[in-house]
């Protein structure tokens, strides 16, 4: 496993303190934990907020948010650190190990956030109307027991929403307004705007459309878990 943007601390030199666990993630034998730190190019670069919620863990005091200079650039340093120093807590590390150097986000969608991997814009059609909007790859877990690299079937996906694929949707409304792509688990959901106020989605598989889906069937298709708020 490779970490981008690491930002390997001098304290990590410390053998009778920090043991590296896997290249670039360290056990602090003094805080029973494990710690890692990377840089980012701004301190809002992450959501980090969320991030730190869903993989359990906590900014080191002092490299929370620290300015530092990386071949001649200025970069934000910021070192995280698991709770305790059980296996869990070190698989859950490696997974967030792999948001450095991705564009991750939280997307919004009636008032709820959902965790998201920004692969680029789509370029393909729906009934003939073309879809031009952000396509995401939803990681939304209260568990933690995601990654943000490319997942199956995502990549399949990727080749139908970005090379002009025209999916054919009965009944949809001329003049749709397409607001984003979200591949979560085995499903594509092409996300629009009805009546400009109700967040509905058309559902496919790799083969063909499926349904369209509002409201709770909504939320509970991108989600693993349930949230009261949304």
């Amino acid at each position: 496993m490779t970490i981008p943007n690491l930002f390997p601390l001098d304290k990590y030199q410390d053998s009778s303190t920090y043991r590296e666990a896997v290249p670039g993630v360290y056990r602090n034998l003094a805080a029973n934990n494990y710690c890692m730190c990377f840089y980012a190019d701004s301190a809002d670069q992450y959501p980090m907020k969320r991030l730190l919620e869903m993989y359990r863990l906590v900014f080191v005091q002092g490299y929370s948010r620290k300015k530092v200079t990386v071949n001649g650039t200025d970069k934000i340093a910021m070192e995280v650190e698991t709770k305790d120093d059980s296996l869990q807590s070190l698989i859950r590390l490696l997974h967030f190990a792999t948001v450095p150097g991705k564009d991750v986000l939280n997307y919004t969608i009636g008032g709820c956030d959902y965790l998201c991997v920004r692969y680029g814009e789509t370029d393909c059609t729906v009934n003939g109307m073309p879809v031009r909007v952000p396509l995401l790859g939803c990681r939304e877990d209260i568990w933690g027991s995601l990654d943000f690299e490319v997942r199956y079937p995502e990549y399949q996906f990727r080749g139908q929403f970005t090379g002009g694929t025209d999916f054919a949707v009965p009944e949809l409304p001329a003049n749709t307004e397409f607001r984003a792509v979200i591949l979560r688990d085995s499903f594509a959901y092409v996300l629009y705007l009805e009546n400009n106020r109700t967040n509905k989605a058309l559902m496919f598989n790799q083969q063909r459309f499926l349904a369209a889906l509002e409201g709770w069937a909504l939320t509970h298709a991108l989600r693993s878990e349930f949230d009261p708020n949304c």
